[in-house]
């Protein structure tokens, strides 16, 4: 998974809403119980799949 920069994150309000959201989903996915949590990750990594940040940076690499 791409960590971005914190400056990055502050200049890039689409990056920082992405960036809320995952560590959202994060909390929830560890809040849950544990076959809740392999479900919930799941969900979350394919979610990640689909914020186009994710996806140019990883093209880019």
């Amino acid at each position: 998974m791409i960590v971005h920069h914190p400056a990055n994150i502050a200049l890039h309000p689409a990056a920082r809403m992405a960036h809320e959201r995952i560590n959202c989903g994060f909390r929830n996915v560890i809040a849950a119980p544990p076959l809740d949590q392999f479900k919930k990750f799941i969900f979350l990594f394919i979610k990640l799949q689909d914020i186009p940040i994710f996806t140019s940076a990883r093209s880019k690499a």
